[in-house]
């Protein structure tokens, strides 16, 4: 599974990157909160569906249990957290 930051995610749906942020204040996008942090990120997976209309009530989808990363490609995958 992909997983997306707000800019990365507004590319993909060519959307604002405003209109994300609000989605995510509104809870009307399936979004992953980083524990220990105020990042959120997209599940490429649960957005695609969202989009096809095949989630109701977005909001978070699961507290992230994982760090993420940006790869060379733009992409972002998770990394198991250390210690």
């Amino acid at each position: 599974n992909t997983y997306f930051d707000v800019e990365m995610l507004a590319r993909y749906l060519m959307m604002s990157k405003n209109t994300i942020r609000q989605y995510v204040s509104r809870s009307k996008i399936p979004f992953i909160k980083v524990p220990g942090s105020n990042l959120v990120r997209f599940s490429k997976v649960a957005v695609d569906e969202w989009m096809m209309g095949g989630l109701q009530g977005a909001g978070i989808v699961a507290e992230a249990t994982t760090a993420y990363r940006g790869d060379a490609h733009g992409t972002t995958k998770r990394k198991k957290r250390q210690g």
